[in-house]
């Protein structure tokens, strides 16, 4: 877990025991994202790469970081996306692979998601956008105000309130649902079934 100021722990999955804590420098609003062994933290304005078992910092890379963006990571690399651009790094060494810049302006950032080969970004300029992961070009343009979900070759979007139903290659529409006109959370896909709450605070 992290707090606003950067004072890290690491915690005993089994009985809850903290194992370690360390203190990290700048703002954090953004949950960190474990892959293989590495907590990765996303701060103003460095990233971060911790060892899960001792809180020992491998690597951290100054001016990629931002609030309000938990990486997405895989083991070819590091993704996240803020209000005006998008960086893919070395989960080994923090070295940037691409930067996807913006003629916009502003701080703060949205918590990508990567999927069946795509990053999908959500930009302030409304760029909201499916990258290429080894490059960052743009593949397709997206419409969702969350981070979207999937399963198998679906892809979830809340496009205003409306949750649509989208063929992750093509963007055919399957289906969409309204459901009480107040649909506003990201929506999640456990064993089969999508679950997304509205404003009213009913669950669908």
């Amino acid at each position: 877990t992290i707090n606003r100021d950067g004072s890290l722990r690491g915690f005993d999955a089994t009985n809850g025991t903290q194992l370690w804590s360390i203190q990290l420098s700048g703002t954090f609003t953004s949950p960190p994202s474990p892959l293989g062994g590495t907590v990765y933290v996303n701060g103003f304005d460095t990233l971060y790469a911790v060892n899960g078992q001792d809180g020992t910092v491998k690597w951290s890379t100054k001016f990629v970081g931002a609030e309000h963006s938990s990486p997405a990571v895989t083991s070819n690399a590091l993704y996240v996306s803020y209000a005006c651009r998008a960086f893919a790094l070395s989960p080994s060494t923090g070295a940037i692979i691409w930067n996807l810049p913006s003629s916009c302006g502003g701080g703060g950032g949205r918590t990508p998601v990567f999927y069946n080969s795509r990053v999908y970004i959500r930009n302030f300029d409304s760029r909201h956008l499916a990258l290429d992961p080894g490059t960052g070009t743009p593949v397709a343009e997206i419409q969702t105000v969350a981070a979207p979900a999937f399963h198998g070759s679906t892809g979830f979007f809340l496009n205003v309130s409306t949750l649509e139903a989208r063929d992750v290659i093509s963007g055919a529409l399957k289906w969409s649902f309204i459901g009480d006109g107040n649909l506003s959370s990201a929506p999640i896909v456990v064993n089969g079934f999508v679950y997304i709450g509205s404003t009213a605070g009913k669950l669908f």
